[in-house]
């Protein structure tokens, strides 16, 4: 069962808050692709980066592409 659109969001930012992190630290991004574009943009090259997506299929053509990488590769 699926809650509003943001709800996931709200819950983890909460939980993150809750342990510490600073409220300038976390961002919201309600826009499923730009989510994936933006944490990608912040991740520093040996960094890992863990999506969790209801369309697992579509992410990783995102990630590649923001990497510069086909789809295949």
């Amino acid at each position: 069962r699926r809650g509003p659109p943001g709800a996931a969001a709200t819950l983890i930012a909460r939980g993150l808050a809750a342990g510490g992190v600073p409220a300038a630290a976390i961002e919201i991004e309600p826009d499923h692709d730009r989510a994936i574009l933006r944490a990608h943009a912040l991740a520093a090259p040996a960094d890992l980066l863990v999506v969790c997506s209801l369309s697992a299929g579509r992410a990783p053509v995102i990630i590649r592409a923001a990497s510069g990488r086909s789809a295949a590769g």
